[in-house]
């Protein structure tokens, strides 16, 4: 019998976590369930404790394993070409998921079958403090839009998704149906996430929010996105800058006479992913160059020409967000006239 669920997990440099990891999951599993987890030729000994899961549980863990290692999107990839379970969702070795989250996934799947489920999540830390509730760390929305109800309106997902600013891959439960048209990780690229949550949320028909916290998410030290060595910033940085690209194609296939206010919310987005670029990017050698790349990956992403994008953000009431666009753009601006003048 099919599964109703696949929980798909790779795994690399995680053995610390790993543990903690599965112990969250799988009490919460029945027998409809399975759990892939994949070894993406991490040096650790996290394979050791992946089979010690699977002597625990051998009906519902499978175990994949990498002869080399070949990045995130590709064990993704892997995991998904294994995965039998009517819906997906993928989970990072060194998260956790909080009790009773399968059991409320189960019963919004059995009440409204829709083809995307989405939670909330908090931030995952040793000792949370007064300063971290503030921040509201406890609690992190993923969407902002229609809550605990079936929706249709794929542009009211399509401009919460994009509003909350939140594409990570594991807040989002997948039917497997929005994978089997070629839809795949980006092997190679970091902030793959933001390049396939908005193509799942296009190719869904409905879609349910459900404003709990259903996962723990662990930032720490060693992570991908820690790493500050100089060629792996730049990398980040460019894959960052162009991770929308060719978005908006589809969005005129798809959504072609949107609202002014998810043009806005896309574009801001692009706009945040642009200046992250350039502070990445800025104290290299060959800046100018890079400043112009991210300036024309922003032009071909966004769904607004930039001075509208700038009088919006300002029309929001977010001046400091709209200084900080204006002063990265007229640097990038600045290198592409110099660039144009010396040629």
């Amino acid at each position: 019998m099919m599964p109703w669920l696949s929980i798909l997990i790779p795994a690399y440099k995680v053995a610390d976590y790993l543990h903690d990891c599965l112990a969250s999951i799988m009490p919460q599993l029945d027998s409809g369930c399975e759990v892939l987890l994949l070894d993406d030729a991490s040096p650790d000994h996290g394979f050791d404790i992946m089979q010690c899961w699977q002597h625990r549980y051998p009906n519902q863990i499978k175990l994949y394993r990498h002869l080399q290692n070949q990045g995130l999107s590709a064990a993704r990839n892997t995991l998904l070409q294994h995965a039998n379970g009517q819906y997906l969702w993928f989970l990072d070795s060194d998260d956790v998921m909080n009790e009773g989250a399968i059991s409320q996934l189960k019963s919004i799947i059995t009440l409204h079958a829709p083809d995307l489920v989405l939670c909330d999540f908090e931030l995952l830390r040793s000792k949370r403090t007064l300063k971290h509730y503030l921040r509201g760390e406890h609690h992190c929305s993923s969407f902002h839009g229609p809550k605990q109800q079936l929706s249709t309106d794929k542009e009211a997902l399509i401009a919460g998704l994009f509003a909350a600013r939140q594409m990570h891959i594991w807040s989002k439960i997948s039917k497997r149906s929005l994978w089997q048209h070629g839809l795949q990780f980006p092997v190679g690229r970091y902030f793959e996430d933001i390049y396939v949550s908005p193509q799942l949320a296009l190719g869904a028909r409905s879609y349910y929010y459900q404003p709990c916290t259903w996962v723990q998410y662990r930032q720490r030290p060693g992570s991908i996105l820690s790493n500050k060595a100089p060629a792996m910033q730049r990398k980040k940085a460019v894959d960052l800058a162009e991770a929308l690209l060719g978005f908006e194609n589809y969005l005129q296939q798809t959504l072609p006479n949107r609202q002014a206010s998810t043009n806005f919310y896309i574009s801001y987005f692009c706009g945040r992913n642009f200046i992250g670029a350039c502070k990445a990017t800025t104290s290299q050698d060959f800046a100018d160059q890079q400043l112009q790349q991210y300036l024309a990956a922003l032009k071909a992403s966004i769904a607004m020409p930039l001075p509208a994008l700038l009088l919006a953000c300002c029309r929001q009431g977010w001046l400091v967000r709209a200084a900080k666009l204006g002063y990265w753009l007229h640097k990038a601006q600045g290198a592409a006239r110099t660039a144009a003048w010396q040629q």
